[in-house]
C-alpha cells in the first residue's frame, strides 16, 4: 500500500511541476497575419517547456474567422492542451504536432485561453 502511495505521489509531482518550470524565454504578445483573400485571421500559438505559451495575448477582429494553429513542446506537460471555452476550442498536441481550430468570434471582448489545469494562461482579445 505504501509503495502505491509513493508511486502516485511521484507521478503527480512530476506532472504538476513539469508545468511550473522557470521561464527561460519570455512569452510574446501576438497579432494575427491576415489572409486577404478570405479575411481569415491566421494565428499560431505554441506551448513552451518553460511553463508558458509563446504568446500571452493574441488580438483578432470580431466577425472574421480565425484559424488557430496550436503546437506544444513535447516536454511542456499540461501545456500540451489548449482550451478556449468561449469558442469550444479544445486542442491537444502530444508529440509536437500542429493542431488547428477554426472559429469566428462574434463579440468584442477578452476571452481566456489555458491548459486543462489552468497553469498555462493567456488571453484572446477580440476587437471591433
Amino acid at each position: 500500500m505504501q509503495k502505491a502511495y509513493i508511486v502516485v505521489l511521484t507521478v503527480a509531482t512530476i506532472f504538476i511541476f513539469g508545468c511550473l518550470q522557470p521561464s527561460a524565454q519570455a512569452p510574446q504578445t501576438g497579432n494575427v497575419s491576415m489572409a486577404s483573400s478570405e479575411n481569415l485571421q491566421k494565428v499560431s500559438l505554441r506551448a513552451l517547456n518553460t511553463g508558458f505559451y509563446d504568446k500571452l495575448e493574441i488580438r483578432v477582429k470580431a466577425g472574421q474567422p480565425v484559424e488557430l494553429s496550436f503546437s506544444a513542446d513535447i516536454d511542456s506537460g499540461c501545456g500540451r492542451g489548449l482550451l478556449i471555452p468561449a469558442f469550444g476550442v479544445n486542442l491537444l498536441s502530444m508529440k509536437g504536432e500542429t493542431k488547428t481550430a477554426i472559429f469566428t468570434p462574434k463579440e468584442p471582448g477578452v476571452y481566456p485561453y489555458h491548459c486543462s489545469m489552468k497553469m498555462f494562461n493567456g488571453k484572446l482579445i477580440v476587437e471591433e
